[in-house]
C-alpha cells in the first residue's frame, strides 16, 4: 500500500510538471510572436530545460518503483539536456550509494560540486560513500567541507566530531564541537557532547563550563544538572556539586540517585573506590549538618557498599531534614529489609508512598513493588501491586504496565493458595489481550487440576505458534530476576498440577538456557519435545541448546525436525546453515540452507551475514564482502550506533584482512568494540586481531 501511495504521489507530481512545461511552451510561443527576431539559442535552452524537468520527474517515478536502471537512464538524459542540473547528479549519487557503487557515487558528487560548489548535500553523500568503505579520513574531510558551506546544519558537525573520535583525534573532535557552539550557541546537544568529551579527556574545567552553559539552556533538564554536579565533584567543589544534585532531584523526583539500581559511586567516577566519596561526604556533613542531600547520597553510597547500619543512619538523618523525600524512605526500607527488620521496612515503604504528590506516589509504589518482587517477598508485594495497578489503570498510557502488574498479582495470589483471586486476574488479562501467553498457560494448568473451574466457553486456551513465540519476553523478564523470579516459582507449581503440559517445561528450559545452565535446560526442553513433538519452536530451541553444548549432531537433528514441521521456518534454516559454516563443514549444504532462509526473508541482515560467512569459509572473499556489506546496511544505517552489529563487523574485518586491506579490517574491528552488545569472548578475540594487525596497517587511508 505504501508503494502505491508513493507512485500515485509521483504521478501527480509528474502531471503537474508536464502541465507546467505546457504552460511554459505556450508562454514561449506567445513571446516569439511578440519578439522579433526570436533568440533561437535561448529558446532551445528553455526547451531543453523543460524536457530535462520532465525527465527528472520520470527518473523519480522509476526510482520510486525501484527500477534503478530506468531511473539512471533518465537522470543521464537530464544532465545531457541541462548540464547545470546538479540535482540530477545528486540523485545519481544517492542511487549509486544505495547500490554500493561507491566510486560512481563519488564521481557524481564531484560533478554536482563542479556545477554548484555550495551543495552541502553532495559533501554529505561523499562522506557516507567514504565512510561505508572504511575511509574515515576522506569522510571526515567531506564533512569538514560540509560544515564550511552549510554551518547551519548541526548534524554535519556531529558526524565530523564522531569521525574524529574514531580516528583518535579527540582534540579535533572537541574543536569541531566548539565551532558548533559558536555557530549555534543554543544547540544543547553540542554543549552536552562537548562536556562529555572534555570530561573524559581530563579537561574538567572545560567540561564544567560546557555543562554550566547546558544548564542555562535547559534549566529544567535534571540530567544536565547531574552532569554539572559530577564534574564539580571531581574538581573538589563539593558544596556546588551537592547544589547541582539537589537541583536535579528537585526537577525529577525519580532521578537517577533515587533509583536503587543506579550505581552512584560509578556516576561519580569512583567505581570500586566509594570509600573516598564516603569520607568526603562524612567530612561535609560534619561541617554542614543541615545538608539533606549530603546525607542522602552518603546513604546511597553506604548501601552500595553493603554497610547497612551506616546507610540506615544516613537515610534516617535525611528524613529528619527532608521528611517528604520519598527516595530516603524507600532507601531506609531496603536497608531495613536486608537487615532482617521486615516490619519496619514495610513501614518505610508505606511512608515513601504517602510522602508526596500523586506523581511521587507512583514512583514510590513502583519502587516498593519492584524491590519486594525481586526479593521473592510476593505476599508483602501484593498491597503495593494492587495500588500500583489502580494507578496504571487510570493513566492514559498505563495499560501495558497495568496488565504486567495484574499478572504478577495473579501469580502471587496463586502461590499464596488464593486460587479464586488468581483465576479472576488471569481471566481478565486473557479476555483483554492476547499478549500474555503466560497467563493463558497458568489458566490451562489451574483448570486442568480443578474441574470446578470451567472457562471453555469464555476463553480460548489453545496455543498457537505465535503464543509460543510470545513466551520469550516473559522468560527474559524471569531471567533478570533469576531464581527469585515469580514466573519461575509459579511455573514450578503449575508443573506439580499439570506435569504433562509441554510449554511449562519449555518455559523452564528457556529460563535455564538464558542463564547458560544447559545441564538443567536440556532435560526440560527434551521433555517438552516429547510432550509436543509437532511444535517447531520447541525443536528449534532444543537445537540451540544442543549447539551451545557442542552436541552438533543432535542440534542438527532438532533443527531439521523444526523445518520438517514448518518448511518455511527461516530461522531454523539460517541457524543450521550458520552452525555448519562456523565449523567449516558441509559448506555447500550450509549455503543452500541459508539461501532458503533468504528466499523467505530477503532483507534479513542476520541471514545476509550468514551467507557472507559461508562464502568467506569457501574463500570467495569478493562475494562474501558484497553480502556482508549488504548485511550491515540491512541491519541499520552504517553511521548510526543503534543500527549495527559486532559480529557482522568482525566478519567484515576478517574479509578485508584476506583481501589485503588491513586498514579497513581494523576500522571494522574497532567499530565492533564500540558497540554495547559485544560479548566478552568476541571482545577479547577482536582485541587480539587488532593487536596482531596494527603494525602492518599502512599509515595512509587506502583510496
Amino acid at each position: 500500500m505504501r508503494k502505491n501511495r508513493f507512485s500515485w504521489g509521483l504521478t501527480v507530481l509528474a502531471t503537474c510538471g508536464i502541465l507546467a512545461v505546457s504552460a511554459c511552451q505556450t508562454l514561449s510561443a506567445r513571446s516569439s510572436e511578440e519578439l522579433d527576431p526570436v533568440d533561437e539559442e535561448r529558446a532551445e535552452q528553455l526547451e531543453n530545460k523543460q524536457e530535462a524537468y520532465v525527465s527528472f520527474v520520470r527518473a523519480l517515478l522509476y526510482k520510486g518503483e525501484r527500477d534503478i536502471g530506468k531511473a539512471l537512464e533518465f537522470l543521464d538524459r537530464v544532465v545531457q539536456l541541462d548540464p547545470e542540473a546538479y540535482q540530477a547528479h545528486l540523485e545519481m549519487g544517492r542511487i549509486y550509494l544505495s547500490s554500493q557503487r561507491f566510486g560512481d557515487a563519488l564521481v557524481a558528487m564531484e560533478r554536482a560540486l563542479a556545477v554548484n560548489p555550495e551543495c552541502h548535500e553532495a559533501f554529505r553523500i561523499m562522506a557516507r560513500a567514504h565512510r561505508m568503505q572504511g575511509r574515515l579520513d576522506e569522510a571526515a574531510e567531506a564533512y569538514r567541507r560540509a560544515t564550511e558551506v552549510a554551518p547551519q546544519v548541526s548534524n554535519y558537525f556531529f558526524q565530523l566530531s564522531d569521525l574524529q573520535l574514531q580516528l583518535g583525534d579527540t582534540e579535533e573532535a572537541m574543536r569541531t564541537l566548539r565551532r558548533l557552539t559558536e555557530t549555534d550557541p543554543r544547540n544543547s546537544r553540542a554543549f552536552r557532547d562537548l562536556g562529555e568529551m572534555q570530561e573524559s579527556s581530563g579537561d574538567l574545567e572545560g567540561a564544567r563550563s560546557s555543562f554550566l552553559a547546558l544548564t542555562r539552556l535547559r534549566s529544567r533538564d535534571s540530567l544536565a544538572h547531574f552532569d554539572l554536579g559530577r564534574v564539580r565533584w571531581k574538581l573538589g567543589e563539593v558544596g556546588q556539586a551537592l547544589e547541582s544534585f539537589e537541583r536535579a532531584i528537585f526537577l525529577s523526583p525519580d532521578a537517577s540517585p533515587v533509583d536503587p539500581s543506579f550505581q552512584f559511586s560509578g556516576f561519580l567516577g569512583q567505581t570500586g573506590n566509594s570509600e573516598s566519596a564516603i569520607n568526603t561526604l562524612q567530612d561535609y556533613t560534619g561541617d554542614h549538618p543541615e545538608s539533606w542531600i549530603a546525607f542522602f547520597l552518603l546513604g546511597r553510597l553506604e548501601e552500595e557498599g553493603s554497610r547497612l547500619d551506616e546507610a540506615g543512619d544516613a537515610f534516617k538523618k535525611t528524613i529528619e531534614l527532608r521528611p517528604n523525600l520519598w527516595g530516603a524512605h524507600s532507601g531506609l526500607g531496603r536497608v531495613e529489609w536486608q537487615s532482617g527488620r521486615k516490619e519496619t521496612a514495610l513501614e518505610s515503604f508505606e511512608a515513601a508512598v504517602s510522602s508526596g504528590s500523586p506523581g511521587v506516589r507512583l514512583y514510590a509504589l513502583d519502587a516498593g513493588y519492584q524491590f519486594l518482587r525481586r526479593e521473592g517477598a510476593w505476599e508483602e508485594m501484593i498491597p503495593f501491586a494492587e495500588r500500583l495497578a489502580e494507578v496504571y489503570r487510570n493513566l492514559r498510557r498505563g495499560q501495558e504496565s497495568y496488565y504486567i502488574v495484574i499478572q504478577d498479582l495473579a501469580l502471587a495470589d496463586f502461590l499464596a493458595d488464593r486460587t479464586d483471586e488468581a483465576v479472576e486476574h488471569l481471566t481478565a488479562i486473557c479476555e483483554a489481550t492476547g499478549a500474555y501467553p503466560l497467563s493463558k498457560l497458568a489458566l490451562r494448568a489451574i483448570t486442568r487440576s480443578d474441574e470446578s473451574i470451567d472457562l471453555e466457553d469464555e476463553i480460548d486456551l489453545s496455543f498457537s505458534d505465535e503464543d509460543t513465540q510470545n513466551l520469550f519476553p516473559w522468560v527474559g523478564r524471569a531471567t533478570e530476576d533469576g531464581e527469585n523470579s515469580i514466573e519461575v516459582a509459579a511455573v514450578r507449581r503449575f508443573l506439580e498440577m499439570a506435569e504433562d503440559e509441554a510449554l511449562l517445561h519449555f518455559f523452564l528450559g528457556l529460563f535455564y538456557g538464558n542463564q547458560e545452565q544447559f545441564e538443567q535446560a536440556m532435560p526440560a526442553l527434551s521433555r517438552s519435545a516429547e510432550l509436543d513433538p509437532e511444535n517447531k519452536w520447541i525443536h528449534y530451541r532444543l537445537g540451540e541448546a544442543y549447539e551451545q553444548t557442542k552436541q552438533y549432531e543432535k542440534a542438527a537433528q532438532s533443527l531439521r525436525r523444526s523445518v520438517e514441521i514448518d518448511e518455511d521456518f527461516d530461522r531454523a534454516y539460517n541457524y543450521l546453515g550458520y552452525m555448519y559454516a562456523d565449523q567449516g563443514i558441509k559448506l555447500d549444504e550450509a549455503k543452500s540452507l541459508i539461501e532458503r532462509a533468504l528466499e523467505l526473508q530477503p532483507d534479513n541482515g542476520a541471514y545476509l551475514d550468514s551467507l557472507g560467512w559461508v562464502l568467506f569459509k569457501q574463500e570467495k572473499y569478493d562475494s562474501a564482502l558484497n553480502y556482508l556489506e549488504d548485511a550491515i546496511r540491512n541491519w541499520g544505517e552504517v553511521d548510526r550506533e543503534d543500527g549495527d552489529d559486532p559480529v557482522i563487523r568482525d566478519h567484515l574485518g576478517d574479509v578485508y584482512k584476506q583481501l589485503g586491506n588491513t586498514q579497513q579490517a581494523l576500522y571494522h574491528w574497532r567499530r565492533a568494540l564500540q558497540l554495547d552488545d559485544i560479548t566478552p569472548e568476541l571482545l577479547e578475540t577482536i582485541r587480539s586481531k587488532i593487536k596482531e594487525n596494527e603494525s602492518s596497517a599502512p599509515s595512509a587511508t587506502p583510496s
